[in-house]
């Protein structure tokens, strides 16, 4: 594959086959979208909704200006911490096995690289609000989204995530992942 999608995350899976799988490094290393919906106001142990609330603040007088003040810090190199309930190795296991034994788990930051970031629908009543990212391999979205919460001073996570594109190849021109039972 060119890239994993979490667990509770939909939208474009590109897969390679044969010959094709030399191309892995290459497909990687490829500009991703994302379109993501945060709720603000509250964190969770995941950093997505399938996580248990462990902090809500409700998000006070965070305004549409906030986000977009707080979207524009994140353009450029920044270190960020992949979430503990992760796919990466942490001791030679995965984080997210350990989380989930009841371990502690510390996760370095690691440079990532954000090429743009948008809002792209004013705060809902219930505190949500949808984003457009631009970004380089490596990012978690569910990091960004905690990092862009923990920087408005209310909390987030994600609640929605989907992966648009993953440079020229679009989800409006994916084959649905049922017709890999006939290859």
């Amino acid at each position: 594959h060119g890239g994993t999608l979490d667990s509770t995350a939909s939208g474009l899976l590109i897969i390679l086959v044969g010959a094709a799988t030399r191309l892995s490094n290459f497909i990687m290393e490829m500009p991703k979208l994302y379109e993501t919906v945060a709720c603000l106001g509250a964190e969770t142990s995941t950093d997505d909704a399938s996580g248990e609330i462990i902090s809500s603040n409700g998000r006070g007088t965070v305004s549409e200006k906030d986000i977009d003040l707080a979207l524009s810090s994140f353009m450029g190199w920044r270190m960020q911490a992949p979430p503990d309930v992760s796919a990466v190795h942490v001791d030679g296991r995965r984080a997210h096995e350990l989380v989930r034994e009841g371990h502690d788990v510390h996760i370095e930051k690691k440079p990532v690289f954000f090429c743009s970031s948008a809002r792209t629908s004013d705060i809902s009543d219930d505190g949500k609000v949808s984003l457009r990212i631009n970004c380089r391999k490596g990012i978690y979205i569910r990091s960004f989204v905690r990092d862009m919460g923990q920087l408005l001073g209310c909390g987030a996570y994600v609640s929605e995530l989907k992966r648009s594109s993953c440079g020229p190849f679009e989800l409006d021109n994916a084959l649905d992942a049922s017709l890999l039972e006939h290859i």
